[in-house]
């Protein structure tokens, strides 16, 4: 009786509006009863809905969005493709339902719109984001965030190269991202770790399920002179099912139930997260293609430091090198000084990862641990290089960030051993 009701007033409704008005979308026919609707996400089942109402197919669609609805309440997406549905039935665009929210309209169109585009997202199974050339074996995944499409990738680190197994809605920041300066309300782009987890009973309700902190300013974000903090992956509030695209200060928000599904992919303190303005996906063979080249430029690198080549050594480093001390006149004299008093050198990579960093094209952030043994001293260190694409095609090092490093005792093998 409820729904007949409902169909009734849209009826009169529509007998009593301008014949002229125009239907936002394909006609709707009164189809059969839906048989009941088969398990899924409620992301799924929103997408099924909106399916059905762009075939026209007018009880389904609106069968399939009220079990939604009852099953998640909160779910402001659902509630708007609801409002759009009997819209269309009495030949009203949606945006005249109520045009003193326009905006808050717009905005969930936009959530629905991104939610439907994910649809597409079959093809990317056999394939990876095109900017990951490489991660250390101990890293099982990896989190990757396309802001424009508003979606969050869970990837398993696997031999095979990069496996997608899962993504979830994800939005941004009020003005979008490309963060600058505190209080910009933009989220960054580039490559984090988080850092801890903060749990519901720790934080106010804005949070709901919880948050992941990220080392947002990273080094690259202090070099460049970018402001800010507490730049999270969160919750919502237990009144909403998840937020529109862009709504936070800064942070990336998923539902609650992302939240806690998302717990078991992270390992604190280690995982990474690229926030990338879009990403760009390709096959794994390319991508293992790409990385066995910059990674043979990586070798020249080290081969040309060990074999104590000073000159070739430094022709991998641009003219605007720089470490956060030193300019490349002030590093390539020390470099010169140091290596003319070896009398061998040995220098070993370990962990190595390779990303395009995002929002900076033709930059490349190499991060590693490295071991570096000489005659008279011995150490362990963990660097981050950025590499930049020169004009003549040419990557060279661009900035140089030594974040650890710990000396520890030479080994005892004469240079006459030493290859």
């Amino acid at each position: 009786m409820v729904r007949a009701a409902g169909l009734l007033a849209v009826a009169l409704l529509a007998a009593s509006h301008d014949v002229e008005a125009r239907l936002v979308s394909p006609p709707l026919l009164l189809d059969a009863p839906a048989a009941p609707a088969p398990p899924g996400s409620p992301e799924d089942r929103l997408i099924e809905a909106a399916h059905a109402f762009d075939n026209g197919q007018a009880r389904l669609a609106l069968d399939r969005v009220d079990a939604l609805i009852e099953d998640e309440p909160t779910f402001r997406a659902a509630h708007y493709l609801r409002g759009r549905i009997f819209g269309a039935l009495a030949g009203v665009p949606a945006a005249s339902l109520m045009p003193e929210h326009g905006e808050a309209l717009q905005a969930l169109a936009e959530e629905l719109d991104l939610r439907i585009a994910r649809s597409h997202l079959d093809d990317a199974r056999h394939m990876q984001p095109s900017a990951v050339l490489a991660l250390p074996d101990h890293l099982r995944y990896l989190l990757t965030v396309d802001l424009s499409a508003a979606r969050l990738y869970v990837l398993e680190n696997s031999t095979e190269g990069l496996r997608l197994i899962a993504d979830r809605y994800a939005a941004m920041g009020s003005a979008g991202f490309g963060k600058e300066r505190e209080g910009d309300n933009r989220t960054p782009l580039g490559i984090y770790r988080i850092t801890e987890w903060k749990d519901d009973a720790s934080l106010p309700e804005l949070y709901g399920h919880g948050a992941f902190p990220v080392d947002y300013p990273n080094d690259w974000d202090r070099h460049r002179r970018r402001t800010g903090y507490g730049i999270w992956l969160h919750g919502v509030p237990r009144d909403t099912y998840a937020r529109v695209p862009r709504s936070s200060e800064g942070c990336v928000t998923l539902s609650n139930d992302a939240m806690a599904w998302l717990q078991d992919y992270i390992d604190i303190g280690e995982t990474r997260v690229v926030l990338a303005e879009s990403l760009q996906w390709a096959t794994r063979e390319a991508v293992a293609s790409e990385r066995t080249r910059f990674q043979a430029r990586i070798d020249a690198w080290r081969n040309a430091w060990a074999q104590r080549d000073t000159d070739h050594y430094l022709s991998f480093y641009a003219d605007n090198f720089t470490t956060e001390q030193h300019a490349r006149p002030h590093f390539a004299a020390h470099k010169r000084a140091v290596n003319a008093g070896k009398s061998w050198i040995e220098v070993e990579l370990r962990d190595i990862a390779i990303f395009d960093y995002p929002g900076e094209p033709g930059l490349r952030l190499v991060s590693f641990e490295q071991e570096y043994r000489s005659d008279s001293y011995q150490s362990v260190s963990h660097k981050r290089q950025y590499w930049r694409l020169q004009e003549d095609g040419s990557w060279r090092i661009e900035r140089e960030v030594e974040l650890e490093e710990r000396e520890i005792t030479p080994t005892a093998i004469s240079a006459e051993a030493r290859p």
